[in-house]
């Protein structure tokens, strides 16, 4: 069972599986749909938090090789070629957004 407080205006504003004060219980299409919310919202959470934390190992992973703390060639060939294809992406990433040619440059 899931229960829900409401604001004034009836809205929910807060959602628990246990009974508490100032809290009512939802029928099952109301459930479903406060679950569906939830859901998705930890799953954009999800996505974007393993997005940014992507980045953070592509430049673990740099300095790690950088260090000589592991060698390239000691990462599994299918890890090799996903990480030379995204360290290419982000090159041509960088290339695309230099506005000023090296000559500009003051």
């Amino acid at each position: 069972m899931i229960y829900v407080k409401r604001d004034a205006t009836g809205q929910v504003i807060a959602v628990s599986q246990e009974p508490m004060d100032g809290f009512v219980a939802t029928d099952d299409s109301e459930a479903t749909a406060i679950g569906e919310v939830l859901a998705s919202a930890t799953d954009t959470t999800f996505q974007s938090s393993d997005l940014e934390f992507i980045r953070v190992l592509d430049d673990v992973i740099d300095l790690l090789v950088s260090k000589n703390v592991i060698l390239f060639t000691e990462l599994p060939e299918p890890v090799q070629a996903k990480y030379t294809q995204r360290n290419q992406l982000r090159q041509r990433q960088r290339d695309s957004l230099n506005l000023l040619e090296d000559e500009e440059i003051i």
